[in-house]
């Protein structure tokens, strides 16, 4: 069935173009929807690495009498796994905004059969925190904190979220977006349907 489908289009392209170099009129054509097994895969990532893409932070709340100007803002991660080391660190310090565009990925290390990885997975969370960076004889103010639930990756190979910064149990004001890919779900393989619009020339 695939294999007609691929030739039938190559024909229809062929024709397509003989027609525009002719100047010809185009034929009649219409739509129908097909549909097409498919796996979420993200076959350019590692099997042992989720990678992590920070992409920015927007409205972040700065202290109160600053202007969002003043933002000179950085995000601290945590992923804990493993247990006994948890996988942490920072993004680049980004100043004159409190809407800081980061976009970095950090490649986290991972191991698929293990069952230490998939309690982490289905109990922990990816955390984050957001700082303003302390200037000459001031430490670090953080603006808020936020959690990515990673169960939704026993299903899905790609996670995008924006998420309220948190304080506490209280919004802090602002958000951060953020990317994870794996190369495949971590539970067990299933086929999807994808249904795709198809145009098809009545020659």
């Amino acid at each position: 069935l695939f294999e007609q489908w691929s030739s039938n289009s190559k024909r229809d392209l062929l024709l397509l173009r003989q027609i525009a170099k002719n100047g010809s009129s185009v034929p009649k054509f219409r739509y129908e929807t097909r549909q097409f097994p498919s796996l979420d895969v993200c076959a350019d990532v590692n099997e042992d690495h989720l990678e992590l893409q920070i992409v920015r932070v927007v409205n972040a709340k700065l202290p109160s009498g600053w202007q969002p100007s003043d933002g000179n803002i950085f995000v601290k991660y945590d992923f804990a796994f493993p247990h006994e080391s948890h996988q942490s660190g920072k993004t680049k310090l980004v100043a004159g905004t409190n809407s800081p565009e980061f976009n970095e990925k950090i490649l986290l290390s991972i191991k698929r059969q293990s069952k230490q990885l998939m309690r982490v997975i289905r109990r922990n969370c990816l955390k984050f925190e957001v700082y303003q960076k302390g200037g000459f004889l001031r430490s670090d103010r953080l603006l808020g904190t936020a959690d990515c639930k990673l169960p939704i990756l026993e299903q899905k190979a790609h996670l995008h979220e924006s998420v309220d910064l948190m304080e506490g149990r209280r919004a802090a004001g602002g958000k951060i977006e953020f990317m994870i890919r794996i190369r495949e779900p971590l539970g067990e393989k299933k086929l999807n349907l994808q249904s795709e619009k198809w145009l098809i020339l009545e020659t």
